[in-house]
């Protein structure tokens, strides 16, 4: 499982970004969160598949646990998500392994 702490969002219609911290475990872009987990500490449903990642003034493929980054997110869900509320991917979710030519 994978969590990401969510420090602002923009959306319009399904497609919107989310600013923050991944908390836990590694995101990738195709990386699927399923669940949402608000202040109040109350667990909703959501879908959002991450369509790109930007950190550190490049687009990156993957980045792993206390990066912060703005994920491009598609999806529903959107009015749940505010400051302050953690997005959770599937537990049985582990990213793929990247061959990336550049490493």
């Amino acid at each position: 499982m994978s969590e990401f702490g969510v420090y602002g969002a923009e959306h319009v219609g399904g497609l919107g970004s989310v600013v923050g911290r991944c908390y836990c475990g590694r995101l990738h872009v195709g990386s699927v969160f399923l669940r949402l987990n608000s202040p109040a500490n109350t667990l909703a449903k959501v879908r959002f598949v991450v369509t790109r990642i930007e950190a550190y003034g490049r687009d990156l493929i993957e980045i792993d646990e206390g990066l912060t980054a703005r994920l491009h997110l598609d999806g529903d869900g959107w009015t749940l998500v505010e400051h302050g509320c953690v997005l959770e991917t599937d537990d049985g979710e582990d990213p793929p392994p990247i061959n990336d030519a550049r490493a």
